[in-house]
């Protein structure tokens, strides 16, 4: 019996022992480890930091592999962990409803990624919430999946910061019983619907545009009447409303006032808080704009934006209406004009007529009006010379296809401008003529910032191998 204890007593002495040279390699591992790789000695707050760094800015997380955060959670078991247990990573998702030809593979995806975008939700914990779903593919079935999508979504309707939906009119039923209750984080809520003959609209009655703090509203190609919805129009600091592209009429009116072109002469729309006002007309934009703003009363307006094209009907206007909007804009910062909106005439009046509080002036050539042929030339530029009109002017961004000036005009109006400017961008449709650069060099030591971006020539197709045959002939 006594043997049996002693050989016990030796068998607990070497585990002991084994144990304690365990102990001691994994220090040494970890120690090692450590030494090699900096990045494990960092807390875990610091790391944390770092992950958020890594997700991508201006828009929503997607769901890849080789982008974060899924590709944090790649690297290592310890990198997974921490991943996994940082809910603001997972706070912004974008979802794009998946397309196959082969029905088997076509559903299979649809379950994955319904799959994925749970376990996303999940992880992001009690965090605020940005999602955008993209789904505008108008078919029967897939109508049925993106609704599942949406689905998804409503239980954490209560964490919605931002939403953004591209989707058929009719998948929006599913909001129709959000009261605004369900969405008190709410701020920005964008809709972009693929389907226009949509016979049910309960959707437009839901409490989801009462919500009390939103204050962004955009919705696109929908036949709906803008000013019929339920927002709060006094909050509201941003506005995007566009048309059905197509149709007859003033697209742009009847999308907010309702199917009439005109509306009432006394209906006026308060926007106390509207701080970035952006007006794409399909036609005579500059008529358009007068008529709709002529109901509107903006009184924080900061950015206000104008596109279009400007149309026959629309050339002899005096913009006199649009003048006297923009004067009574007394918080106005910046205006953007698409480079079709005005003829040379009404551009003149509405430059001379800008409020002293504009700082910042862009003309620029955008999407399907940048053929436009109406420029900044230098008899327009020549009436912001001085500091008589917008005195506190200091950005000038001009595109190339609304850039007709000389350099000798534009060095004189920067020279006319100074020390008030501070940037001018100017992209010229031509070849440089002379460099002015030299002449601002004092300007740009003092900070004065400029970029001028010129058309290069294609260079000359020659070789000087030109017109020698592959083979010299044999003599």
């Amino acid at each position: 019996m006594q043997h049996l204890d002693d050989e016990i007593a030796l068998m607990r002495k070497a585990l002991e022992k084994l144990t304690a040279e365990r102990d001691a390699l994994g220090a040494y591992v970890d120690a090692h480890n450590a030494l090699l790789s900096p990045v494990r000695r960092l807390p875990r707050d610091i790391i944390e930091e770092i992950f958020m760094a890594c997700l991508p800015t201006g828009r929503n997380c997607v769901m890849c592999a080789a982008e974060a955060p899924v590709i944090l959670g790649r690297i290592c078991s310890s990198w997974r962990a921490i991943s996994f247990g940082t809910p603001k990573l997972w706070s912004r998702l974008h979802v794009v409803h998946p397309y196959s030809a082969n029905s088997v593979l076509h559903k299979a995806k649809v379950a994955q990624r319904l799959e994925v975008a749970d376990a996303w939700l999940k992880r992001s914990g009690n965090c605020p919430l940005s999602i955008s779903l993209e789904g505008a593919i108008v078919h029967q079935n897939f109508i049925a999946e993106q609704d599942q999508f949406l689905k998804l979504f409503i239980p954490h309707a209560s964490r919605w910061q931002n939403i953004y939906l591209s989707i058929p009119s009719a998948v929006l039923e599913t909001l129709s019983h959000l009261t605004e209750n369900d969405v008190p984080l709410l701020e920005g809520m964008k809709l972009a619907l693929s389907s226009q003959h949509d016979d049910s609209l309960a959707w437009t009655s839901s409490g989801i545009f009462h919500a009390p703090n939103l204050s962004r509203f955009s919705i696109s190609r929908s036949i709906i009447t803008a000013s019929s919805l339920p927002l709060r129009w006094v909050q509201l600091t941003d506005l995007d409303l566009m048309g059905p592209p197509l149709g007859a009429g003033h697209p742009q009116m009847s999308s907010f006032f309702g199917p009439q072109e005109t509306p009432p002469r006394d209906l006026i729309i308060e926007l106390l808080f509207l701080h970035i006002l952006d007006l794409m007309c399909f036609g005579a934009p500059l008529l358009i704009s007068e008529q709709f703003l002529s109901h509107l009363s903006l009184p924080k307006l900061r950015d206000f934006k104008l596109d279009g094209l400007e149309d026959p009907q629309d050339s002899a206007a005096s913009a006199d209406l649009l003048v006297s909007f923009l004067a009574a804009s007394t918080c106005l910062e910046t205006i953007s004009i698409g480079s079709g909106t005005f003829s040379k005439s009404s551009l003149t009046n509405v430059l001379r007529g800008l409020p002293p509080t504009v700082c910042r002036l862009i003309i620029e050539s955008r999407g399907r009006y940048s053929s436009a042929r109406v420029a900044l030339d230098d008899d327009i530029l020549a009436t912001l010379e001085g500091s008589t009109l917008c005195p506190a002017l200091q950005v000038l961004v001009v595109s190339s296809a609304s850039c007709e000036m000389s350099d000798e005009a534009l060095l004189r109006f920067i020279i006319s401008r100074m020390p008030t400017l501070r940037r001018v961008d100017i992209a010229f449709n031509r070849e440089m003529q002379v460099d002015i650069l030299p002449e601002l060099q004092s300007f740009l030591e003092n900070g004065l910032q400029i970029s001028l971006a010129y058309t290069m020539p294609p260079p000359p197709n020659f070789s000087p191998w030109m017109g020698l045959p592959d083979v010299l002939p044999q003599i």
